[in-house]
């Protein structure tokens, strides 16, 4: 069976296929794995409670199925499944979302779907995605998917990506990938150039550069002004402890005077990487760029903290912690399933603007918005909800236990 590169480099070749769980047994044409004696990452839970991830994997170790429940935004909650060929391909990769907040991944609604096309030697030559057609019927639960962009994928003689470009189905170009390696096929870069409304030519987005080809340094990211003169808008560095794992995560402003948010991980010991099965879509991070955190790791991740900078006191504030859960047995990934005790949130009664829910505690994170999706309320649960001085409408309260609609 045929393998992937990324680059030449075989030793990087060969610490991508355990990041998934795919050992030399595997590449030399044998599919039996023993799933317990692996780790699969099976939930990220959150602790603000407003979103979790759950994970399904094949019993070759293949992402199956993610969830992403997300209580903060208005359909923002999806479902994606994927399939695979033969030689392990993922060939087809659908999205449902959750348009009714129903918080049933079996309710959910077909909304996208991705192709991907290989060549004899496995290499992804194309990536197809397609949308909702919603010129054609309004309405998303009966409305076609048809194709919206396509991605090409261009290799040297060597079998080293060098470009991917990404097109209308007209075949306009909007952005395209640009690989840059060393003389010793070592990747240093990578330069995005999109397009800018109203403007024919590609500009440069962002450039990545490495330390080496595994392991990503910084991303610049650019903007073209009123003026036509291109400005970095933003650089996120990547920080490493002297055995380079991943520390921190830092964005600044474009002239590296302000810091605007920092991510700090923390790992586990107590088990390998090369022993870790992560939700981690060979093809579908293999387009963008190592844009995952999966791919920059060196241990299995045990904790994500989100820092911003608070508007008052101007100093950096945890707004969330990422907590991720493993399994070690086949039956810890068998189906994806909402959180052990999740209540269902009801609407009680409505008085004179007073709203009163069932299935949710006091003090739990609260949020409503109106039907364009904008935040109108947010704030903790009391004995209710006083929302008088909103204007008459339809609203939706979203809570980590579930979502309601009511109107006044």
């Amino acid at each position: 069976m045929k393998v992937k590169f990324i680059n030449q480099n075989v030793s990087n070749m060969k610490k991508i296929f355990t990041l998934f769980g795919v050992f030399a047994s595997l590449l030399a044409g044998s599919m039996s794995i023993n799933a317990a004696d692996f780790y699969y990452l099976e939930k990220i839970d959150t602790q603000s409670e407003m979103e979790y991830f759950r994970y399904e994997y094949s019993d070759q170790n293949k992402l199956t199925k993610e969830l992403h429940m997300d209580y903060e935004e208005v359909n923002a909650s999806t479902l994606r499944t994927f399939e695979y060929d033969s030689d392990g391909n993922c060939v087809v990769e659908y999205l449902y979302q959750d348009l009714y907040m129903t918080e049933d991944p079996d309710q959910f609604i077909l909304v996208g779907k991705v192709e991907y096309t290989f060549n004899l030697w496995n290499e992804m030559v194309r990536r197809t995605a397609y949308t909702l057609d919603l010129y054609s019927n309004p309405d998303p639960a009966n409305c076609p998917l048809v194709e919206s962009s396509y991605l090409d994928f261009t290799y040297d003689v060597d079998g080293k990506l060098i470009s991917v470009v990404t097109a209308f189905p007209g075949g306009m170009e909007i952005q395209r990938d640009d690989y840059l390696y060393d003389a010793d096929g070592v990747l240093y870069q990578i330069d995005n150039y999109s397009t800018v409304f109203g403007a024919n030519d590609l500009f440069i987005s962002q450039r990545y550069s490495f330390y080496n080809s595994n392991i990503l340094a910084a991303v610049s990211s650019y903007e073209v002004g009123y003026d036509g003169d291109l400005w970095r808008k933003d650089v996120t560095e990547y920080n490493y402890d002297t055995d380079w794992n991943l520390t921190d995560v830092e964005v600044w402003d474009g002239g590296h005077s302000s810091l605007i948010s920092r991510d700090t991980y923390s790992c586990r010991d107590d088990f390998s990487l090369e022993s870790t099965v992560y939700p981690f879509n060979f093809e579908d991070s293999y387009w963008s760029g190592f844009r995952s955190i999966y791919s920059l790791i060196r241990k299995p991740l045990d904790k994500h903290e989100m820092y911003l900078i608070d508007d008052i006191s101007g100093q950096l504030t945890c707004v969330d912690t990422f907590i991720y859960g493993y399994s070690n047995t086949p039956a810890g990934v068998q189906g994806v399933t909402l959180p052990n005790g999740s209540k269902s949130v009801m609407l009680k009664s409505i008085r004179n603007g007073f709203v009163e829910l069932d299935g949710i505690e006091a003090g739990q994170n609260v949020r409503v918005v109106d039907m364009q999706g904008r935040t109108v309320y947010s704030g903790k649960y009391g004995t209710g909800l006083n929302l008088s001085e909103l204007v008459s409408g339809t609203y939706c309260i979203t809570t980590s236990g579930g979502a309601v609609k009511f109107s006044k």
